[in-house]
């Protein structure tokens, strides 16, 4: 776009419609749809520009409200963006994350290990990856319990088609396996009699 901007400079393009420089209204009528099209393409770009910005608000609204862990990295293993349920889980602020792999924020290097398993994984065969995850206790300073995750990752792909990112949802599941257990555990009683 600056490109087309310098290459379209306003004196030169007045100075193309000067009669003295006219050879006939070819140079005039060459001018006029140039400019006519660079003028079309800096309000596509700008729409375009806004289009995206909208999109960004509307993921971030979608994102900050959930009560799942969303996580985007990059082919580093970097976290490029960490909602606030994350934020919350693991205890750190967004400063303390953003731009850190799994091993530089974790405490528990098996946990960051398999996280950064997981992502190769994504990048290398371009495919979703989901298994249950366990966090051990005091992974981190809020949790004084082990979290079992329904942990999924998903490549995102650029213009080209290429896997750029990986979107990570975790779903705290340790509520739920809890309940299974003590079912479980009701039910073999229950058998017992």
């Amino acid at each position: 776009c600056q490109r087309l901007i310098a290459w379209i400079d306003c004196k030169q393009f007045t100075e193309l419609l000067d009669p003295k420089y006219q050879n006939g209204t070819l140079v005039q009528q060459l001018c006029i749809q140039l400019w006519a099209r660079a003028s079309k393409y800096l309000t596509e770009e700008k729409e375009y520009e806004q289009g995206l910005k909208i999109n960004e608000q509307r993921f971030r609204s979608l994102a900050e409200s959930s009560q799942d862990i969303i996580t985007l990295f990059d082919r580093n293993y970097q976290i490029i963006y960490i909602n606030q349920a994350g934020l919350d889980t693991i205890g750190l602020d967004q400063s303390t994350i953003t731009g850190k792999s799994p091993a530089e924020i974790f405490k528990d290097k098996r946990l960051a290990q398999n996280i950064e398993h997981d992502l190769e994984l994504v990048f290398q065969t371009e495919s979703l990856v989901k298994r249950i995850a366990h966090w051990p206790k005091n992974v981190n300073s809020n949790n004084n319990a082990p979290i079992v995750f329904d942990w999924r990752l998903s490549p995102v792909l650029n213009s080209e088609g290429k896997v750029e990112w990986a979107l990570g949802i975790a779903r705290d599941i340790s509520s739920i396996i809890e309940t299974e257990s003590a079912l479980k555990k009701s039910e073999e009683k229950f058998d017992e009699y």
